[in-house]
């Protein structure tokens, strides 16, 4: 019987090696990169919350005389952004976020977040 699996014996055995390679290098550096992540989209969701769904809605719908900001871009999104902060909104619109606190960091993980919005 082991005359008959003998190349599979020795492939295992060769390959178990890269198996255990992959698992403590390739993984260990994946693990930290995606935690990163998910602390960033946390971050930028609660930096929407706190600048923007007040008026706009949690999921970016809309509510009274706000518009709706589902569908756009990161771009659109954070131009979008950069003319809210400079108040040319047309006349009447009262800005009730103040962006002046935000660093450009921060525009960018909103952006990020609005992009994500459906």
């Amino acid at each position: 019987m082991l005359k008959r699996h003998y190349k599979l014996i020795v492939a295992i055995i060769v390959f178990l090696p890269f198996l255990v390679f992959v698992d403590r290098v390739v993984f260990s550096y994946m693990e930290p990169h995606a935690a990163n992540e998910a602390k960033k989209a946390e971050y930028s969701q609660k930096l929407y919350g706190a600048k923007c769904a007040m008026c706009h809605g949690i999921k970016g719908e809309g509510s009274g005389g706000y518009p709706k900001i589902t569908g756009l871009t990161k771009d659109v999104a954070l131009s979008k952004i950069k003319t809210h902060k400079e108040g040319i909104f047309g006349v009447g619109v009262q800005l009730r976020a103040d962006f002046t606190t935000l660093s450009e960091t921060d525009k960018e993980e909103i952006a990020s977040f609005v992009s994500t919005l459906k």
